[in-house]
């Protein structure tokens, strides 16, 4: 089992996800010159983006889960700081 979240680590987590560009971000494919290309974005930016095989099954899901832990993050944050509460009383 693992321990509870400590204030210290749900602070740090909360920190890297207020300087994070802000979200929603999105994942899409586009093909540029024959090739797959990968985007994650947001308006105005690209967070990241992969030339990958079309075969590669494993990067479009990790890339479909980094373009969604912009607003999956700060959700189950404030999710956590909620049952803090309602246990605190």
């Amino acid at each position: 089992m693992t321990e509870p979240m400590s204030d210290e680590r749900l602070a740090e987590i909360r920190e890297r996800a207020e300087k994070a560009t802000p979200g929603p971000w999105i994942f899409h494919a586009i093909s540029q010159w024959g090739y797959p290309q990968y985007l994650i974005g947001s308006t105005g930016y690209t967070i990241a983006e992969m030339c990958l095989d079309r075969s590669l099954a494993q990067h479009v899901a990790n890339a479909e889960f980094i373009a969604c832990a912009r607003d999956d993050v700060p959700f189950l944050l404030a999710e956590v700081e909620r049952l803090r509460r309602m246990i605190a009383g």
